[in-house]
């Protein structure tokens, strides 16, 4: 019989070497679990944070589109004002030249009326 009771209590001591090793790794669980928890409450906490900053950059996005389209809408303006000026620049260059040359006309008959 003690042969018996030895094995007993072998079985005892491996139940409860078996138990001890499942409450240490349940502590470790729960330390996992409430370090989850806590980082799933801060992510949590970011929600509106993000949902604001979402929104904000949705309507920055908008004016910005808005204001594309009034340049699109511009540029055919730009572009003969432009035009415009450039025959203009392009005329008083052609008169600044006739007139060069009726100085140096002018400067000529000087030289020869003498």
């Amino acid at each position: 019989m003690s042969e018996e009771s030895s094995m007993q209590e072998n079985r005892a001591l491996s139940a409860f070497e078996v138990l001890e090793q499942l409450k240490g790794q349940l502590d470790e669980f729960e330390k996992m679990r409430k370090g989850m928890q806590a980082k799933i409450a801060s992510a949590a906490k970011l929600g509106p944070s993000l949902e604001k900053e979402k929104g904000r950059l949705k309507d920055d996005i908008q004016q910005k589109q808005e204001k594309i389209a009034q340049i699109n809408k511009l540029i055919p303006q730009l572009e003969k004002e432009k035009k415009k000026l450039q025959e203009d620049v392009e005329q008083k260059q052609e008169q600044i030249s006739k007139i060069d040359e009726q100085v140096k006309l002018i400067l000529w008959a000087r030289k020869y009326e003498m």
